[in-house]
């Protein structure tokens, strides 16, 4: 508890100087939350506020329908597929290291008799696991059967299933595609997931509230997910969801995913700062959208934008920035019905004037 102290007491200065652009954000927040009535949510947002760079956490509304303590910068929210970048940037920290290469097949790492699908003879590749672009599908089988789901049921999986396309000329959002990635990567570190998403990624970048397995002090700042008004057991995938942490596994704080957002845009000095270029590059380009390593890249009248957003147990979320304008924003909500993306472009668009 101390070491937060000192982080809130260095890192509150900042947060507090409120400009005309952060009093916007503030508004736009509490209109958003008064039309669509979230339980809780939360925005980080960096960018510049009369002429100062500034870094603002905005929260609104309660961590469930039955209680009335505030969500706040300390929140434990789960971050569903914002998971997928911080497993890319294990395998972006393996291509700087030079152990792997984008371009692998990954029959390279699985033991010679594995049987993997591929089409016409060409194989899926290690980025084509990270940009969607495989072929796999979103998840192997429903929902119910995924509780018992196992590594050995993955591959069993993949040795009967055949790929529709040739990997790398569709983006086809693929669950799946992102859990075999984090077996890969372990299989890879000789580590389990947790451990080396820990060592490689959470551990640089000091963000000690991100976890796959939340303590007993973090599940008493945890949001409740809601879907269709009802409540989502929020620990509910610590018992469906098996191989597929590295998809959507994680849960972050408001204060953690600032961090993190000033780190995909370059602002934090890390051990990791490396890997950003190789996270950023395209790896395929289709007719409306690129897809870099976790990263969707479109372009919105502002400029060119990199996001990732979606659903998960009662969560939505949306994490966005403009390089060339130096803004960027991250939006958590604990209701899952929601696509934040228009939101996240609005306040993206507010914030590059």
């Amino acid at each position: 508890m101390k070491l937060k102290r000192k982080i809130l007491v260095f890192l509150l200065p900042a947060l507090l100087f409120s400009g005309e652009m952060q009093k916007t954000i503030q508004k736009k927040v509490t209109a958003y939350r008064d039309q669509y009535s979230p339980t809780g949510i939360a925005v980080i947002a960096i960018g510049e506020d009369e002429g100062e760079p500034f870094q603002q956490i905005v929260t609104r509304g309660t961590l469930s329908l039955t209680t009335t303590i505030p969500v706040n910068p300390f929140t434990e929210f789960r971050i569903g597929p914002i998971t997928q970048l911080f497993t890319a940037s294990i395998l972006a920290y393996f291509v700087q290291e030079g152990q792997v290469s984008l371009n692998d097949p990954v029959s390279k790492f699985v033991p010679k008799s594995t049987v993997l699908p591929t089409y016409n003879g060409k194989e899926i590749t290690l980025g084509d696991l990270a940009t969607h672009t495989s072929g796999l599908p979103d998840m192997p089988y429903s929902l119910s059967s995924r509780s018992s789901f196992s590594v050995s049921q993955m591959y069993r999986f993949l040795s009967k299933y055949q790929l529709p396309r040739e990997p790398g000329t569709e983006c086809e959002y693929s669950n799946f595609g992102y859990a075999f990635l984090a077996s890969l990567l372990s299989r890879l570190s000789k580590r389990s997931f947790p451990e080396l998403m820990k060592d490689q990624i959470l551990h640089p970048l000091n963000l000690d509230d991100t976890v796959f397995t939340l303590s007993a002090e973090q599940k008493k700042r945890l949001a409740t997910g809601y879907e269709q008004a009802r409540g989502i057991y929020p620990l509910l995938s610590e018992k469906v969801y098996s191989i597929f942490i590295g998809s959507g596994g994680l849960y972050s704080m408001p204060r953690n995913m600032l961090t993190f957002l000033s780190f995909c845009m370059g602002r934090e000095k890390t051990s990791l700062n490396a890997i950003l270029p190789i996270m950023e590059t395209p790896y395929h380009t289709f007719q409306n959208f690129k897809m870099a390593l976790g990263w969707q890249l479109r372009s919105i009248e502002e400029g060119d934008c990199y996001c990732l957003g979606g659903s998960l147990f009662g969560f939505a979320m949306y994490i966005g920035y403009l390089p060339d304008k130096g803004v960027g924003v991250v939006i958590l909500t604990n209701q899952g019905d929601f696509d934040l993306t228009s939101f996240g472009e609005e306040l993206l668009s507010t914030m590059a004037k």
